[in-house]
């Protein structure tokens, strides 16, 4: 019995996350205001249910807001988000968990849509970091460099395209351009 219940806690938890791959698509389609999601777990062979995620979304199904929560209630994650006429996002502010913020990010756009740069501020308007991406004639990234707030390179990473246009290799390293891992992706065709 208790097997069967710890597998249909499984099959539902799996099943919610994959129902919700599609939300935007979803959300603005059902025109889908918020949602709140909750989990049931076994605890000392007891079910026990918590609000677990909420969030909101605007008329084009972004997300808006969201905040995470852990078993006791207590936030975990908390943000909001702002979009263009586009749909891309151009601010998202960071909440602790007594629902000050913590940081403000600000993301820029090219002509095409790609974001060209993404930048985190305190409460006070310094700059915590930075990252700038860079993009090829193909409209595929092939950079990103994380900058501190004094614009110190913190890492980079490389993208590296075949003739396809399919990602084969992510390289990443720290400031001093020592490697902090390499990945490979091998096609079959």
């Amino acid at each position: 019995m208790y097997s069967k219940k710890l597998f249909l806690i499984f099959a539902i938890a799996l099943l919610g996350t994959a129902a919700f791959a599609q939300s935007k698509k979803d959300a603005k389609k059902n025109k889908i205001k918020s949602i709140r999601e909750s989990h049931t777990v076994l605890e000392n062979a007891k079910e026990v249910s918590y609000d677990a995620l909420f969030r909101k979304f605007d008329s084009n199904g972004n997300v808006i807001e969201e905040i995470d929560y852990d078993k006791t209630g207590k936030i975990k994650d908390h943000f909001t988000a702002t979009f263009n006429k586009d749909n891309d996002k151009i601010e998202e502010q960071v909440f602790d968990e007594n629902d000050k913020v913590k940081k403000k990010k600000t993301f820029k756009y090219n002509a095409k849509g790609d974001k060209v740069s993404q930048t985190s501020v305190d409460p006070a308007g310094k700059v915590i970091e930075s990252t700038v991406f860079s993009y090829n004639t193909n409209g595929d990234k092939i950079a990103e460099t994380e900058m501190d707030g004094s614009n110190k390179v913190q890492r980079k990473v490389f993208y590296i395209y075949d003739k396809k246009g399919m990602l084969i290799q992510e390289k990443s390293v720290d400031g001093a351009g020592a490697l902090i891992k390499e990945i490979r992706y091998v096609y079959e065709y």
